[in-house]
């Protein structure tokens, strides 16, 4: 998953502090256009970055979809699990470090999907799951839709 970088951070403050500057200036003038003009660039900002965080996920959706479609199986060794946050329905957002075997070469990769509370005691260090290789690009793994919840190919 995308996360969102240093320099478009720096880009969303700016029109933040204006806004908020628009805000008090508005409460300690007792000025309500300016508290308008501040709310609207304020309601611009949200409806901006969820149209973009929208599109992310929707180029995310489509990414995967394609490699479930040109992906080919493999297999890995669970060697690390983390989660940062995150998921479905109680259904946590793992990060897995991986050793994945694919064609008869074995080498370590990272990856991250939506996993089922009752597959959790599958993918604990050691253990070894399905995952889809991108016979193209290596790097790119997807987790076996056995392990989500409800088959969701994360």
């Amino acid at each position: 998953m995308a996360k969102i970088e240093r320099s478009k951070l720096v880009l969303l403050s700016i029109p933040g502090m204006l806004a908020w500057g628009f805000i008090i200036a508005g409460f300690a003038t007792d000025n309500q256009s300016l508290l308008g003009v501040g709310g609207t660039i304020m309601i611009g900002m949200v409806v901006i970055v969820l149209t973009v965080k929208g599109i992310q996920a929707s180029k995310e959706s489509k990414e995967r979809g394609e490699l479930w479609a040109r992906g080919e199986p493999g297999t890995a060794k669970v060697l690390k699990i983390s989660t940062g946050g995150g998921g479905i329905n109680d259904h946590p957002l793992v990060q897995f470090e991986l050793e994945v075997s694919y064609k008869g070469e074995t080498y370590k990769g990272l990856t991250e999907g939506i996993i089922s509370q009752l597959a959790i005691p599958r993918i604990q260090p050691g253990c070894e799951i399905k995952v889809i290789v991108d016979p193209q690009d290596r790097t790119s793994i997807l987790v076996d839709e056995d392990l989500t919840p409800y088959g969701y190919r994360t």
